[in-house]
């Protein structure tokens, strides 16, 4: 009876020290976890620290004297950046992307080599800052392209906003894309006017990031159904094949494998600085860019950027 008991103590303190050596291993992992998600979240906010403050100075950068107020023009569209002292710090900055009552008031880069994302990881001084940049692909053909495509990534939004950590929650239904209308776009002799048309869901394979597209042409307009097709929502009139667009576009969703969200916009005005010259284009007046030159392999697939 004794050797029984002493039997049963035995297995019973076993059991008792492979419990205690379980919830050892469990803690371990929740405290391993845990300083893990912390170490991630400092590195975040430093790589935020260093965007904004980069942000900020280009900011300063772009301050021009105040446009003269003209009537019926829109006042964004007569702001204007000085490309002239932004391109001599890196002539890579040849647009700049700016929605009013957003923090989204930064240089575009456009990227050089078909197929790579130089700024995918990098900042304006094209030093590594975990964050990246706004860019535009490069493709090899000159033609200039009938839906110009921004790329930018889908950060997180727990330190505010940046990069396009808000463009799927502001444009993700159509009322807001009915608060936030308008996209603008600066260039060095002009300024765009992007009117909200479209948001959707989109995968890396998705033929809105098959460009370049050329503005008339069947297959541009197969595109055109295909975001009317399978977007979340439209607003306003539908645009023709004979109407620039622009998608903005963010990398993939973390927890929503392979999927980004695009807003893409039309072409709705712009305004040429020198000559004062102000189009209103509208959804039905367009213009052409067509080159002889065109080539269909010339279309590269712009999926590949990881985001």
């Amino acid at each position: 009876m004794i050797y029984f008991m002493y039997y049963i103590k035995e297995d019973v303190m076993k059991s008792k020290t492979k419990d205690r050596l379980f919830y050892i291993i469990v803690i371990s992992l929740v405290i391993a976890v845990a300083i893990g998600c912390f170490a991630y979240i400092i590195k975040d906010r430093n790589n935020f620290n260093k965007n904004k403050s980069e942000a900020d100075s280009l900011l300063e950068l772009s301050k021009t004297s105040e446009p003269v107020v003209k009537a019926d023009i829109d006042s964004n569209l007569l702001r204007r950046i000085d490309f002239d002292e932004l391109t001599a710090k890196n002539s890579d900055a040849t647009r700049w992307l700016y929605v009013p009552g957003t923090k989204l008031d930064s240089p575009v880069m456009q990227e050089q080599v078909p197929g790579r994302y130089f700024y995918d990881l990098r900042g304006f001084n094209k030093q590594w800052n975990g964050c990246g940049s706004f860019l535009v692909p490069a493709h090899s053909s000159e033609i200039s392209d009938a839906h110009t495509l921004i790329l930018g990534h889908r950060m997180n939004s727990y330190n505010g906003e940046w990069q396009f950590s808000e463009l799927p929650v502001r444009w993700g239904s159509k009322q807001g894309a009915e608060a936030y209308q308008y996209v603008y776009v600066y260039h060095k002799d002009r300024a765009q006017r992007w009117r909200v048309w479209a948001g959707m869901d989109a995968d890396p394979e998705n033929m809105i990031y098959d460009t370049p597209y050329r503005l008339g042409s069947d297959e541009y307009e197969d595109m055109l159904n295909h975001i009317a097709e399978y977007s979340r929502y439209t607003v306003g009139d539908r645009p023709t094949k004979t109407n620039e667009t622009l998608t903005l576009s963010t990398c993939n969703q973390v927890g929503y494998v392979w999927k980004r969200f695009a807003l893409t916009c039309v072409l709705d005005a712009e305004y040429y600085y020198d000559d004062g010259r102000y189009v209103n284009v509208g959804d039905n007046l367009a213009y052409n860019f067509w080159k002889a030159n065109w080539d269909e392999n010339d279309k590269i697939d712009f999926g590949g950027f990881h985001g």
